[in-house]
């Protein structure tokens, strides 16, 4: 359990620039900050079928190759509730890259991200959502906010502006079942 703290400027090489979780590790998170961290997966959070529960927390300015914020690999769950993400960067998902794991992200906001690939959010696996969420001026030049390439995803509620370059959400080659519905600003897709 993580509660109230600050991880600022912390360097690694392979996995996350601040925490990793392996196995079947979990870690929850609450009130804490991640600023300027960076690794080659994942700027702050790392996870290899871990779990990973957000709350009320602040991504900024975090850093990596694969994903920005928060990268994982095999059946890793990613919570995300009530958090803020503004200003990673990656070479392939500006924010998080769970390809293969399922991510539940609710009222959270994504501003001014950035990546060579997915500005914001990659989503494989399963049963992954997105409800209640912002995208706002995220950058990339394939896609801007979300690549789908998952079964059963639903994107929902959620307001898209003033996110540019790429599409604003693909659904990828891998995806089926996916729902989209009650969002704003979500007029630039490709299927």
């Amino acid at each position: 359990i993580v509660k109230t703290s600050l991880f600022e400027n912390n360097t690694a090489v392979n996995n996350a620039g601040a925490i990793g979780v392996t196995g079947v590790g979990e870690v929850s998170i609450s009130d804490s900050k991640f600023i300027n961290n960076s690794a080659n997966r994942a700027g702050a959070i790392g996870a290899d079928n871990g779990k990973i529960s957000i709350e009320n927390s602040v991504f900024t300015s975090n850093n990596a190759y694969e994903a920005g914020a928060i990268g994982t690999t095999g059946q890793s769950l990613v919570t995300i509730i009530n958090s803020n993400f503004t200003q990673n960067k990656a070479s392939r998902a500006g924010v998080i890259g769970n390809e293969k794991g399922k991510s539940v992200i609710k009222n959270s906001n994504f501003i001014s991200n950035s990546a060579d690939y997915v500005g914001v959010l990659y989503l494989g696996g399963e049963n992954s959502e997105v409800d209640r969420c912002k995208f706002f001026h995220n950058v990339a030049p394939e896609i801007s906010a979300i690549l789908v390439d998952g079964i059963n995803a639903t994107v929902h509620n959620s307001n898209f502006d003033n996110n540019t370059n790429g599409k604003t959400l693909v659904i990828g080659g891998k995806s089926r079942n996916t729902t989209l519905e009650n969002n704003t600003g979500l007029d630039d897709i490709e299927y």
